[in-house]
């Protein structure tokens, strides 16, 4: 994919795998809405390890039902699946049982974040090196946030570090999971084209998509994407960051 950053004007940030580690909020809370939704699932290392191996295959929230099941049916080895066979087999399940789960897992999350806030933020942790590049970012370029994670969420997790970003910088869920609309939004709302944006994902299914818009797209090797992603990502040309503190030098930003 060509990239030109010299007209970057906008810089969209994924949050989960690019910003934050949020493996232990998703396991916890998608396992307790997989078992509410009418399963019985017993939280074990093996479960939460073959959580770790499907996540770089997870899209949203509306994925996790399907994951668990196969966590539960010990059928689907996400160690050699591609993200293609993966989105085949998880399809049946996204209308019906997929969005329950999501349901039911913002609904423990909301609760849990205005009952014990603070025991909710003990789930994540920043990547190291974030929070002084996405502040050295926000001073020289427009900053957004498009996630398939809840506004509130990103919102509360960045006060905690002390990162300033309006909540309508934030482009969440509660507009579109689909990160193509998301960036549509933003060349409305920011009266800049795709080729003025620069953005991060740890995803390479969404940059994908959002590189077929001609979005400047960079992988965040830092996140969830396995070794066959990471190799695809090469194959088609697409740049891989090592560590956040890359992300200055594709903007020709001096370092903190």
């Amino acid at each position: 994919m060509k990239m030109n950053t010299q007209q970057v004007k906008l810089v969209a940030f994924d949050f989960d795998g690019v910003i934050a580690e949020t493996i232990k909020e998703w396991y916890s809370l998608g396992l307790k809405a997989f078992n509410h939704v009418g399963s019985n699932l017993q939280s074990s290392r093996e479960a939460e390890e073959k959580f770790r191996q499907a996540r770089s295959f997870l899209k949203n929230a509306e994925d996790c039902y399907f994951v668990f099941k196969s966590i539960k049916e010990e059928n689907v080895d996400f160690n050699t699946i591609t993200q293609e066979e993966f989105n085949r087999m998880a399809q049946p399940f996204f209308e019906k049982e997929g969005k329950a789960l999501a349901k039911e897992v913002y609904a423990q999350r909301a609760e849990l974040r205005e009952n014990d806030k603070e025991k909710w933020l003990e789930l994540f942790s920043v990547f190291p090196e974030m929070i002084s590049v996405l502040k050295k970012v926000i001073e020289q370029f427009e900053v957004v946030i498009a996630t398939t994670r809840d506004r509130a969420s990103v919102s509360a997790i960045l006060e905690k570090q002390e990162i300033s970003i309006n909540d309508h910088k934030i482009i969440s869920r509660e507009f579109s999971i689909d990160k193509r609309e998301q960036m549509k939004f933003i060349t409305k709302e920011y009266a800049v084209s795709f080729e003025e944006i620069f953005f991060i994902d740890d995803i390479l299914e969404h940059l994908k998509l959002v590189g077929s818009l001609g979005v400047n797209v960079v992988l965040a090797s830092w996140g969830y994407s396995n070794r066959q992603q990471l190799s695809e990502a090469r194959e088609k040309g697409i740049p891989i960051l090592k560590a956040p503190h890359d992300i200055l030098s594709h903007l020709g930003v001096s370092g903190p």
